[in-house]
């Protein structure tokens, strides 16, 4: 591996370990958050840390079935649900939901202020502490025409009564999703404490979110404007979709740019994403591994990609946010990721970059998906994803280079002559077109020289040895000017050259710098040869308007004259 690399895998994991370390900080740092254990629909916080501790409110919460806060009464039938709700139990429970969940805090500061956040409801609902209402979202109506979800994070400020105690009845209505009223516990601690999380929160989707739309704009522009290889592309779209996800999730930065967005569009575009994000990776992968069938598997992932938006976009809620339908997909999506890390493995094995980059992406998942499993409060999967872009990204980088460099050693060789290593005549039609302006100048000259009697050394000796006396005369035309002089094999024993000089007399004596040197003999192989070169000149001007082609013309003319005059000569018009 060499020093570049190196030092690029070096600022990669470093890179990783500050921003695992920030997320921590930010996100831990001394505050922890707290899962209580509420049982039938109370809990006594005698003990607790309002500065230290976030608590989560799991648990039991007291449920009242289609009424609200101000219609319960001591005889009112309840039953306890636990917070948040499960999944399973929801395959036999009822989907849909209105009523009130009760829960009484004791044990808090006599009237004292405490923060409280609401951070995933997706239904419609009011939330009261002491009946006193601290949050709202939507609107709550037992009639389903008149209800409103509004998928919005809130925090607020809720007090104790004199006795410690906290009553706290959130009113809900839900009549469209079937994971039922509840995504997330309502958290509770000191008003900086909730506020400040949610402010961090809310900036960190911010950054995660820019970032990826940043790289996702970039990566498109290089892909249309240098018309580079296609998982440059799908890398873009696939932290477009992301970026789009991130917009309709966690803590819906979306909501606090645009309100008024109905519940059905932020629905229908946090599934389109998340679904999306298994085809779209799975073209970034087989594209940047070359996979063998990938023009048909394009095809096909596209067509399903289509075929994702269009249920998501026509069909009822119920099918796409189906649990088994998620389930499967998700198992879908471990199984293809195994799969690819195969593919991946075998490969680059020889590509040690590459390998050790995929490694470490691989590894950085893995850490923040066994933390989660592990129950941590804090979930490092977006740092993880943030990361795993970074990696992704430098090995798009390197590919990019790679080709980059392909392409200018492709474009170099295919300008210079194989047999001499002087620009050939592809260099000159191109520097005729663009370069030729730019350096042109009253001290340029342009010559065109036309070897005298090779023909003859061809014709007697053959081609192979034609071809290395040419060798030698290349060599000694290139000794006679400066380096920074322009040397052109235009065809066969005609030359071009770009020569700088002061005045006439200086490039009459370049010319006869290359007479002398060239008419010596050329011994190879035993075999001595006599070779001329008759010499056209030009002068340019700063001012013309005159092609590089132009110029070539009338020292083409000049050539011919010296020619006629016995060659060995040169002529300037």
């Amino acid at each position: 591996m060499n020093k570049r690399n190196k030092t690029l895998i070096s600022l990669l994991i470093l890179i990783m370990i500050f921003s695992y370390g920030s997320y921590y900080l930010v996100m831990e740092g001394d505050i922890k958050i707290e899962s209580l254990n509420i049982e039938n629909g109370q809990v006594k916080l005698d003990d607790w840390d309002e500065e230290a501790t976030i608590a989560s409110l799991n648990g039991d919460w007291k449920y009242y079935d289609r009424l609200l806060t101000s219609e319960i009464s001591e005889t009112s039938d309840s039953k306890y649900i636990n917070i948040p709700e499960n999944k399973k139990i929801l395959v036999t429970d009822n989907y849909y939901r209105y009523g009130t969940y009760t829960l009484v805090i004791t044990g808090l500061k006599a009237n004292h202020p405490y923060g409280i956040y609401s951070d995933a409801q997706i239904s419609a609902y009011n939330l009261y502490a002491n009946e006193l209402l601290v949050l709202s979202n939507g609107n709550v109506s037992s009639n389903k025409e008149d209800h409103v979800s509004e998928w919005k994070p809130k925090s607020g400020t809720v007090y104790s009564d004199k006795a410690g105690t906290l009553n706290l009845a959130m009113e809900i209505s839900n009549y469209e999703y079937s994971d039922g009223p509840f995504w997330g516990a309502i958290k509770l601690s000191s008003s900086d404490n909730i506020f400040s999380n949610h402010i961090i929160k809310l900036l960190i989707d911010y950054v995660l979110m820019l970032i990826f739309f940043l790289i996702a704009i970039i990566l498109l522009g290089i892909y249309v404007f240098l018309k580079l290889d296609k998982s440059v592309l799908y890398f873009a779209l696939f932290l477009a979709d992301v970026g789009i996800r991130l917009l309709v999730t966690s803590s819906r930065p979306i909501m606090h740019v645009f309100g008024g967005i109905s519940w059905n569009v932020m629905v229908r575009t946090e599934y389109a994403t998340g679904y999306l994000l298994l085809p779209l990776f799975s073209l970034f992968v087989l594209s940047l591994i070359k996979f063998k069938y990938i023009e048909k598997i394009e095809k096909v992932l596209l067509t399903v990609s289509g075929l994702i938006v269009i249920t998501v976009a026509l069909t009822n809620h119920n099918v796409y946010t189906n649990w088994q339908i998620m389930n499967i997909y998700l198992w879908l999506a471990l199984f293809v990721f195994i799969i690819f890390i195969g593919l991946v493995a075998n490969y680059y094995r020889g590509d040690t970059i590459a390998k050790i980059i995929f490694t470490i992406v691989f590894i950085n998942f893995i850490s923040a998906l066994v933390n989660q499993i592990l129950g941590s409060a804090v979930s490092y999967m977006p740092v993880a994803m943030l990361n795993a872009v970074f990696g992704m990204g430098a090995i798009v980088i390197i590919g990019l280079l790679k080709v980059i460099r392909q392409n200018e050693i492709l474009a170099i060789s295919a300008m210079i002559d194989q047999l001499t290593g002087l620009h050939n005549r592809f260099y000159f039609n191109e520097f005729n077109q663009d370069g030729f302006d730019s350096i042109k100048s009253d001290n340029m000259y342009v010559m065109f020289a036309d070897l005298d009697r090779f023909k003859f050394v061809n014709d007697t000796h053959g081609h192979m040895e034609g071809d290395s006396v040419l060798r030698k005369v290349c060599q000694r035309i290139r000794n006679a000017i400066r380096k920074d002089d322009i040397l052109i094999r235009y065809g066969g024993d005609e030359f071009v050259l770009l020569v700088y000089a002061e005045n006439n007399q200086e490039i009459f004596n370049i010319a006869d710098r290359m007479i002398t040197s060239i008419n010596r003999r050329i011994i190879h192989e035993k075999k001595e040869h006599q070779i001329g070169i008759s010499i056209g000149i030009t002068k340019c001007s700063s001012k013309s308007h005159k092609t590089l082609a132009d110029y070539v013309k009338t020292s083409d003319v000049a050539m011919y004259q010296a020619k006629s005059n016995g060659g060995n000569s040169y002529v300037m018009l």
